[in-house]
């Protein structure tokens, strides 16, 4: 099950390693978050298993890669045994996360899954940021942009650095969402009266 054979479901995704595209907003993301969710769910029945990043926002353009947060219940573990079972294949760790990916049959990365201790802070700005675009329009298309530009660079370290700027900016005003919304880790966010109107 390392591989995962094209499904219709899937749509556009998939990109090289290494590579860097940005694409418009495809309305089949989330039906493609489910069906890549689906074996993580199995497997890790009490984890938090969330659509994050910009592939989560509607309209907002991206990387066709689906990106899966996994919160981690206290006491759970997911070792290279389970991922194996979900179809998916170590890439890296990091201080916060451990990265792994799924492919298809033809070496298309569809997703990467950044598993975690549920609460963590990498987990609460994934979750808090995806938030914040969806109840902003405005901030999403100013993002989208942002990501294209930065579509341009040599590679995907460059394409991370060029769009930090923008979301660096954006800091205080998330958090400052987060308080006038009582945004809070696993509950829905309520819009503000900006993100109503479109801000």
């Amino acid at each position: 099950m390392d591989r995962l054979e094209p499904q219709a479901e899937l749509g556009g995704l998939g990109l090289l390693d290494g590579e860097v595209r940005v694409v418009d907003y495809d309305p089949s993301w989330p039906a493609a978050f489910s069906l890549l969710a689906a074996p993580l769910r199995a497997v890790l029945p009490a984890a938090r298993v969330e659509h994050v990043g910009s592939t989560s926002v509607p309209g907002c353009a991206a990387k066709p890669l689906v990106d899966l947060s996994v919160g981690l219940a206290p006491g759970s573990s997911f070792d290279l045994d389970a991922a194996d079972a979900c179809g998916l294949s170590f890439r890296s760790v990091n201080p916060e996360a451990v990265l792994f990916a799924r492919y298809d049959g033809s070496g298309l990365r569809l997703c990467n899954v950044h598993v975690r201790e549920a609460g963590s802070a990498g987990e609460r700005w994934d979750l808090l940021f995806r938030d914040f675009l969806r109840a902003h329009p405005g901030e999403a298309a100013a993002y989208s942009e942002a990501k294209r530009r930065a579509a341009g660079a040599a590679d995907r370290a460059a394409y991370s650095a060029a769009k930090a700027p923008f979301i660096e900016s954006r800091r205080r005003r998330i958090e400052s969402f987060a308080e006038e919304t009582g945004w809070q880790l696993g509950a829905p966010a309520r819009p503000s009266a900006a993100g109503a109107a479109g801000a």
